[in-house]
């Protein structure tokens, strides 16, 4: 280890076959640096044992800085150097770190600082734009997100003619829809479309901006994308995956029928590939085909979408629409068969609680009212949340109104509305507990209570049933001018949701 020639405090170093320590210890002799071996209690036995700092080196450098020197000496031994403010050269085991995060993190913090040393030194070198790939890789996964999205995109705009500049820009819209910023996403996917028509990814830029473009809400231009994904035909897994787009927008914009062609047309398409994107569709075919009045194929869809495997949560919500088809087929030992055969212990209390109250409408529709509340009775005392107590107990007033018992199903639901909060399931039991009061011929109480629902936020099809409602009310007061009124409110309120639908 000598100085070299050029009297710029550069070292010129050559060794043979000698371990690491006894360079770094000539080195610090020589430079007056001091170096520290960083290793814990448990990495020191592992690291004497396998010889750590007898590991040898044969290195030559002919004008180094001591930087370079501890760098390239260290990193010959499989070891790693840096320089703390002080000038004190830490070396590290990278092996040593026994846990994954921290070994990753010093090696990806390393990286990155070789890497701004090379473009420092190097600015002019062809492989820059690999250099910007790279550092954005490195910052995404640190978790520098806006970082890395600004290392694509100068590596976008400065090198457009670099081959990974469309992945650039693929890699930032990911990062920016992760972000959820689908608008970001869309400008840098319509920029990769535009400018790479040619590239290897255009397939899959073209069916990402779809997705992107869907998820910021724009269904209308999302769909025209797939239709143009799906006529450009790039291969039959993109096809397959533009008519499930396809499908998906239509559902959305209520167009049911349309959704219905092209959840199909996925569905042959991807028959043999049995992922969650199949149940998927089976599922939104179940609920179009029920949108559009067709209740047998409605429950052979929700029957196939079951076959997947599903979160809790999910397979809850299909069974729910399952059961709710098969209701109104009046399919009810089909359903029963159903709720019996689920595996409660897979569930949560919620997801428990969903599916007794399907099993009590199913039997209240049989007119097994008894079977019903004896599924029911006493199951709300161990429930604490508030609303699924609530729940419970409403279904419980519905059996005694459907069993004829109206003054203990009234009081009932009049004690349930009295703790619940404003919300759709307030407004539920407000209507309920109307309808049973004019069952009871308390016509006064109803258009009461219909009254205030009317002033509330109430959906358009609990708002039909309640001007439904208050014009029976009206009328069995002979108030037949008020009927009239609410009966015309509740034409006007379906013209208007069947121009929606259109």
């Amino acid at each position: 280890l000598e100085p070299s020639d050029d009297a710029l405090g550069r070292w010129s170093v050559v060794c043979y076959k000698t371990s690491v320590e006894e360079l770094m210890a000539k080195f610090a002799a020589t430079t007056d640096i001091d170096i520290l071996w960083v290793l814990n209690e448990e990495a020191t036995s592992h690291s004497i044992a396998n010889g750590l700092r007898k590991r040898t080196v044969d290195l030559y450098l002919s004008a180094a800085t001591d930087q370079q020197i501890a760098t390239v000496a260290t990193g010959c031994a499989g070891l790693m150097a840096t320089f703390d403010k002080e000038g004190v050269v830490a070396v590290y085991d990278p092996q040593s770190t026994y846990l994954l995060s921290k070994q990753v993190s010093l090696l990806s913090d390393e990286a990155m600082a070789l890497w701004q040393k090379f473009l420092l030194r190097f600015h002019n070198d062809e492989h820059i734009p690999n250099v910007h790939f790279a550092m954005a890789m490195l910052r995404a996964q640190r978790g520098d997100l806006a970082g890395s999205i600004a290392e694509y995109k100068l590596l976008a705009n400065r090198f457009s003619q670099s081959p990974l500049a469309p992945f650039a820009l693929l890699n930032s819209s990911k990062l920016k829809t992760n972000m959820r910023d689908y608008v970001g996403a869309r400008q840098d996917l319509m920029q990769l479309v535009a400018q790479y028509p040619d590239a290897t990814i255009a397939e899959q830029a073209c069916l990402e901006l779809a997705d992107v473009t869907m998820k910021a809400g724009l269904n209308v231009e999302a769909e025209r994308l797939y239709r143009k994904v799906y006529n450009l035909g790039f291969s039959l897994e993109s096809q397959a995956a533009a008519a499930l787009g396809v499908g998906v927008c239509c559902y959305e914009e209520n167009e049911y029928e349309n959704a219905i062609k092209w959840l199909f047309d996925y569905i042959e398409l991807a028959k043999d590939n049995k992922d969650d994107s199949l149940y998927k569709a089976y599922f939104l075919l179940g609920k179009a085909s029920s949108a559009v009045g067709k209740p047998q194929q409605s429950c052979t869809a929700f029957e196939c979408a079951l076959g997947g495997r599903h979160r809790p949560e999910d397979y809850v919500q299909i069974v729910s629409a399952l059961i709710q088809a098969y209701i109104e087929q009046e399919s009810y030992i089909e359903a029963l068969g159903v709720l019996e055969n689920i595996d409660s212990w897979r569930l949560s209390q919620y997801q428990n609680v969903e599916i007794l109250l399907l099993k009590s409408k199913v039997l209240r529709q049989m007119g097994l009212i008894d079977r019903a509340v004896a599924a029911l009775a006493g199951r709300a005392e161990y429930i604490l949340a508030p609303e699924l107590k609530a729940r419970i107990l409403f279904e419980l007033a519905q059996c005694y109104a459907a069993d004829g018992r109206l003054e203990l199903a009234r009081r009932n639901l009049t004690e349930i509305l009295a703790s619940s909060n404003a919300g759709p399931l307030s407004g539920q039991i407000a209507w309920e507990l109307a309808d049973v009061c004019l069952k009871m011929g308390q016509e006064t109480k109803t258009i009461s209570l219909c009254s205030q629902l009317l002033d509330s936020d109430l959906s358009e099809e609990l708002g039909e049933k309640t001007l439904l409602l208050l014009a029976q009310a009206y009328d069995k007061q002979q108030d037949y001018e008020r009927a009239a009124l609410a009966l015309l409110d509740c034409q006007k309120s379906f013209e208007i949701q069947q121009t929606k639908k259109q």
